[in-house]
């Protein structure tokens, strides 16, 4: 009867050790995966944070030439402002030139009309994009907190996961002592259970857990 119980004790022993040993395993393979995926999302973010900033840029530099032509614009319609009053002064003769003048003044206004439109659109793209910018640097920025919590989790994963085979070796280096198997065969010389299958169950055992840290690796 106690050889019986101290069989299953052993089994249960092992079983439970190689089970938390493969848990732990399973444990950090999800972590390494989940891992790889926030970093890639974060490169990826990186890649669209910076195409979205060129693009500011560009919108940036676009702004600044629609404004210098707009102002070149308003000097032109001053200047042919002041050119008109001078001819609106001047004998009938000048009056085609007058026509032509006025016929000047208002396509330059319709030209600065339509410079003003685009001034505002990209105005409005301007905000669009610096909206877009806060947008994902803010989701960087919890992508960058998520893969450090990952990585804790990672870490202490790897940790408890060395603990636990160190443990699970010392249970198996317990067992196969030369006290311990000596006085299993001296109680039960007629086990059934020979000193050959016990030392194989216990080699079993340790190939799994070797293999097992091998994962973590």
């Amino acid at each position: 009867m106690d050889r019986a119980k101290l069989k299953i004790f052993i089994a249960i022993a092992l079983g439970i050790a190689v089970g938390f040993a493969v848990g732990f395993g399973w444990g950090h393979v999800r972590l390494q995966s989940e891992q790889k995926m926030y970093t890639a999302k974060i490169k990826d973010l990186n890649r669209r944070l910076s195409q979205a900033q060129s693009k500011y840029s560009q919108d940036i530099a676009q702004q600044t030439v629609l404004e210098d032509e707009k102002r070149a614009a308003l000097e032109e319609v001053e200047k042919i402002r002041t050119e008109k009053k001078v001819l609106k002064s001047k004998a009938d003769s000048l009056d085609a030139k007058s026509g032509q003048l006025t016929e000047r003044l208002a396509k330059v206004e319709t030209e600065r009309n339509s410079l003003d439109k685009k001034e505002k659109q990209d105005l409005r793209t301007i905000e669009e994009r610096d909206k877009e910018i806060k947008q994902l640097v803010e989701i960087r920025q919890r992508l960058q907190n998520e893969l450090k919590r990952v990585n804790q989790r990672y870490d202490r994963c790897v940790e408890n996961n060395a603990g636990m085979y160190i443990v699970a070796s010392e249970i198996l280096h317990r067992y196969e002592g030369k006290g311990f198997k000596d006085r299993v065969l001296e109680k039960e010389p007629f086990t059934q259970i020979k000193k050959v299958e016990l030392e194989r169950l216990v080699q079993e055992y340790r190939d799994k857990i070797d293999a097992q840290k091998m994962r973590t690796k």
